[in-house]
């Protein structure tokens, strides 16, 4: 259900909000949004050069990426 102006009861629109607030959300969308494409980047662009100077094979690189430290422990004690 609806009032006069529109809205429904317990939306909070971003006009309401006082400006300290909004930009402080902004600030935070934007530190995120910066340690994220560091990660892509970091994963995707950089590891082939990381891997080279680091005289890492493709096996030893992998799991330097892996979300789960569990997994690549995991890896290292396999019998190869």
């Amino acid at each position: 259900m609806q009032d006069s102006g529109g809205r429904n009861p317990g939306q909070v629109r971003a006009e309401d909000l006082p400006l300290a607030r909004r930009v402080g959300a902004f600030a935070v969308i934007c530190v995120a949004y910066a340690f994220y494409s560091y990660a892509w980047n970091t994963v995707d662009l950089l590891r082939p050069y990381i891997r080279a100077a680091a005289g890492l094979s493709l096996q030893q690189a992998g799991p330097i990426s892996a979300a789960s430290p569990g997994r690549c422990a995991g890896r290292r004690n396999r019998p190869q």
